[in-house]
């Protein structure tokens, strides 16, 4: 979803895709078939079948009868109008909710709360406050400013707030042109329809996210980036202002919970009441931060410099692939690096070298933005 933001993690040229590739390509390269079983699984293992929450202001959603569109893109279209709250015709609204990021063995490294007020695309004004970090961003016609920023709001907090507020394509313009099928998924009680993209029409953003919805009407359950094997997990809707949103979020990476968000209030903004938009003297431009796949940034690359084996590792016949998650700068250096999987007698040496590369810079509009991506560093005994 491409909401213009700091370290935005979410937007993958859309969100997911492939800018850049040929007409016609075939994005989606995996075994569907056990991937949305996988989906399945996952979804009734996180238990997203509980009975609704009712915070201020918001009713939980009721049980739909519906029918679902049969043609996938007018579902994705359906679901466009339903899940996202930020867009034309959308009455200004208030969220407040509470978060814990956790690290791969479950423990708890983060928590604190986000809040937010949006009338429009340029008048909004939202919050982050953890034990770590802070900051408050301000929307505005000349764009996104930053205040009381104290330490460096993890990534994943700002994917969380994107995952909820925006959880679909943020352009129809993406919808429109990109070709999808549909799979449907009955477990019993799990039943889900499950859309996939496998074709773009013509050259622009693309999404290669896997969404996968309630059987009766188009409410996002859950949406799976296969290229960083990410999965978003919605439960427990509130309805306002005839949109739908998660009471409660997941978030997980390979299969383990990385952050989950639990609404407190959601409301429509009263006309009486009045919220203060105007920005702080001492703010400060936002640096906009897009996602794009490896493979793009593959292509980005310049210079690259092989990683040393370490000698223990080799000796051990350790081998295997790093996934590292790294920001690239507007200068095409190498900002923020972190290994995200991967044996890890290999990890520190995958990190060194990785911070070497050098990158082409990325260009949106014709100006240059920082890139968040996946590198991939492969170690072979034989090579």
């Amino acid at each position: 979803m491409l909401s213009f933001r700091i370290r935005r993690p979410m937007l993958h040229s859309a969100k997911g895709g492939i800018a850049g590739a040929p007409d016609r390509v075939i994005f989606i390269a995996m075994r569907k078939a056990a991937l949305l079983s996988s989906i399945a699984f996952s979804f009734a293992a996180c238990g997203l079948f509980s009975p609704s929450i009712k915070p201020q202001n918001a009713a939980p959603l009721q049980p739909a009868s519906g029918v679902l569109p049969s043609d996938p893109k007018a579902l994705m279209r359906s679901a466009l109008k339903l899940n996202n709250l930020d867009g034309e015709g959308v009455e200004p609204w208030h969220i407040k909710a509470s978060f814990q990021l956790f690290d791969e063995q479950g423990s708890v490294t983060d928590e604190g709360t986000y809040e937010e007020f949006w009338a429009s695309p340029t008048q909004s004004k939202r919050t982050f406050i953890g034990r770590n970090f802070s900051e408050t961003t301000y929307g505005s016609k000349a764009g996104l400013v930053l205040s009381d920023v104290k330490g460096d709001t993890p990534d994943l907090m700002l994917a969380a707030r994107d995952n909820l507020v925006t959880p679909m394509p943020y352009f129809p313009s993406i919808i429109e042109n990109t070709t999808y099928t549909a799979k449907t998924l009955d477990g019993g009680t799990l039943k889900l329809t499950c859309v996939t993209p496998i074709a773009r029409l013509s050259p622009g953003p693309v999404d290669t996210s896997i969404y996968c919805f309630d059987r009766d009407e188009p409410l996002l359950r859950v949406a799976t980036r296969p290229s960083t094997s990410d999965q978003t997990f919605h439960n427990q809707f509130l309805r306002f202002d005839n949109r739908a949103i998660a009471g409660e979020l997941k978030m997980m990476h390979n299969g383990k919970p990385n952050l989950t968000l639990h609404i407190e209030s959601a409301s429509v903004i009263d006309p009486s009441e009045k919220v203060d938009f105007t920005a702080p003297p001492d703010a400060v431009a936002a640096t906009m931060r897009i996602q794009v796949s490896g493979g793009v940034a593959a292509g980005m690359l310049q210079y690259s410099k092989v990683p040393a084996y370490p000698p223990e590792a080799h000796s051990n016949h350790i081998s295997g692939t790093v996934v590292l998650q790294g920001t690239i700068g507007q200068d095409g250096k190498i900002k923020k690096l972190k290994a995200l999987s991967g044996p890890k007698e290999l990890q520190q040496a995958a990190v060194e070298a990785v911070l070497q590369w050098r990158y082409r810079p990325y260009l949106l509009n014709g100006k240059p933005v920082e890139v968040m991506t996946t590198i991939n560093v492969v170690f072979n005994l034989s090579n």
